[in-house]
């Protein structure tokens, strides 16, 4: 089949880095944006990425205009969440100075009291400052008036499954190998305790409801 120029909407800390890396490697034209600036961005690409950056924040800002986000089958992938925060959290201990920085001196505790207050950089053009890794997925996949942007959201609990759906909808190629860029921790569940389990619950309520997810 003719590939549909696809844009994939990247989470931190939920599968990306395998899922770029396979559409990277096995197929020809690909894209892969960081903080675009001032300008209009109309790339004819097989697919996109502008990796963490919220997508209408950029449509608001210029680097691309409507009509290509239009044209363009939008996917993305989630993660529970109480797995994502820890892998966040140790990602972020285990990355650049900046990242370093931004929980130097937090327990996982003390981190995720901060995420579940709110307390951290909301999603944006960046989306890479201090804790906004940790904001809630929806985050990344609704404008500021709760309207969806993907046209398919598939799991990381089920990778290779909705990848294959993401393929026929698009003609993209290649086979997800497994996950890569793994940050080094422990099980999600052993770091918890019942108060910080219920913080996550109440504050990622939304996309605990949506995908179905528990503990």
């Amino acid at each position: 089949m003719t590939p549909q120029p696809s844009l994939f909407l990247w989470i931190p800390r939920s599968g990306g880095t395998s899922i770029w890396g396979t559409i990277e490697n096995n197929n020809a034209s690909t894209q892969r944006v960081g903080v675009a600036k001032d300008r209009i961005f109309c790339a004819v690409t097989e697919a996109t990425t502008f990796q963490h950056c919220h997508i209408p924040a950029l449509l608001d800002a210029g680097v691309f205009l409507e009509a290509w986000l239009e044209s363009r089958f939008k996917f993305a992938f989630v993660r529970n969440p109480w797995a994502r925060l820890v892998s966040v959290f140790h990602h972020l201990k285990q990355g650049r100075d900046d990242q370093k920085e931004a929980v130097r001196g937090l327990s996982f505790g003390r981190f995720i009291e901060q995420a579940c207050a709110g307390d951290i950089p909301p999603v944006g053009i960046k989306s890479r400052d201090g804790l906004s890794y940790a904001n809630p997925q929806v985050d990344w996949l609704t404008d500021s008036e709760g309207n969806w942007i993907p046209d398919f959201i598939g799991k990381t609990e089920h990778l290779k499954a909705d990848w294959r759906h993401v393929k026929g909808q698009t003609g993209l190629k290649g086979n997800i190998p497994g996950r890569a860029n793994r940050s080094k921790h422990a099980h999600y569940q052993d770091y918890y305790t019942e108060r910080w389990r219920a913080m996550v619950a109440a504050r990622y309520q939304q996309e605990i409801d949506l995908w179905r997810y528990t503990f």
